[in-house]
């Protein structure tokens, strides 16, 4: 799956070794992975860290949809399975694979209270969801217009 990551200024040094806070930030029900970006995140981040507003981090922006043409996404939630859905591990994706893969791959601070994860409407209501459902990963959670629906959809 497709994402934006956002690497604070210094990362990619020759010799640094320093390891960083993450920040995960899900997107809207109808959005993607460019959500954040196209809102000028990595500027936003760039001068809040330079102007000491915020410490440097690293900032995951995963897809929530696999649908290129776009449309409706996940809600970030494990499917039901079939016939009565399609089964994708929306939810297991985000807490599990996505930090299970950037710890791997990049210089984090592997530990709860060095990590985040906040989102936009529906993305609002999975970080919610899972900063309550994984305290042993998340210690900072962010909700932005959150969108409160029932697995039904009704408000």
């Amino acid at each position: 799956m497709p994402f934006y990551l956002y690497l604070p200024p210094g990362y990619s040094g020759a010799q640094s070794q320093r390891r960083y806070p993450v920040l995960y930030l899900l997107s809207g029900l109808g959005g993607n992975y460019k959500e954040w970006y196209n809102l000028n995140l990595c500027g936003i981040m760039d001068e809040f860290i330079a102007t000491g507003k915020a410490k440097p981090m690293i900032v995951v922006m995963p897809s929530g949809n696999d649908n290129p043409a776009g449309g409706v996404g996940s809600f970030w939630i494990n499917h039901a399975p079939p016939p009565t859905s399609d089964g994708k591990r929306w939810g297991d994706y985000v807490w599990k694979d996505m930090v299970a893969y950037i710890d791997a791959n990049y210089r984090t601070i592997q530990r709860r209270e060095s990590r985040g994860i906040g989102g936009l409407s529906a993305g609002g209501q999975a970080a919610l969801m899972h900063g309550l459902m994984h305290p042993e990963l998340f210690s900072v959670v962010g909700a932005h217009s959150p969108s409160f629906r029932r697995a039904d959809g009704s408000v």
